[in-house]
């Protein structure tokens, strides 16, 4: 995501930070030293580049869900799939954050969970159910969730030596080709039911 001007460097300084140490093990001092200014020039301090980062994220995802409809109607769950997947991609630090966060990192920053979390899942489910006649819309969008971001976090697990992580061009060819299938494992049927197992 662009860093443009003194307040993008300052999101940006503070978003690799938070991404590499975590709220915990980030200052406003740091955030400061990294974006070339004095700390007093971080709006908010540490707290409030968090707060913004969290929000900037979560009105990056709500726009995404507002392609949905559009990029399904062009190309169906594939295209949804690889939509999600390259906007996860483009945006591994936020994910780091919130993985942070669930390892109990920030627990001073109260809230975050239902003022930045808890609209995007609301509007992902509304979205998704607007689709198509899933067998399982909730077991669907976790599946999707956490093969996506166990990918781009973490690679795939690989017995033998490779192309493995979501840097790779040929790991995310075959994670994206392997989606695909299992997209149309899990999808329905024409007439909206769930196919055999």
């Amino acid at each position: 995501m662009p860093d443009e001007g003194g307040g993008g460097a300052v999101l940006g300084a503070a978003l690799r930070l938070f991404a590499s140490l975590g709220y915990d093990g980030t200052s406003t001092e740091m955030i400061a030293a990294a974006a070339g200014v004095r700390p007093g020039e971080v709006p908010g301090g540490r707290s409030g580049a968090y707060h913004a980062i969290l929000k900037r994220f979560q009105d990056e995802q709500l726009a995404l869900y507002d392609e949905v409809p559009a990029v399904h109607t062009d190309g169906g769950l594939h295209k949804v799939l690889d939509l999600f997947l390259d906007f996860y991609l483009d945006h591994r630090l936020e994910l780091m954050i919130w993985q942070h966060r669930g390892l109990s990192d920030a627990t001073d920053i109260a809230g975050a969970e239902e003022d930045y979390r808890s609209p995007v899942a609301h509007r992902l489910f509304e979205v998704v159910g607007e689709l198509e006649k899933l067998p399982d819309p909730d077991m669907w969008i976790s599946v999707v969730t956490w093969s996506l971001t166990g990918f781009v976090s973490g690679g795939i697990i690989a017995e033998l030596p490779g192309p493995t992580t979501a840097d790779d061009l040929p790991a995310r060819l075959r994670f994206r080709a392997f989606m695909h299938r299992l997209m149309d494992a899990v999808g329905p049927t024409d007439e909206g039911r769930p196919g055999p197992p």
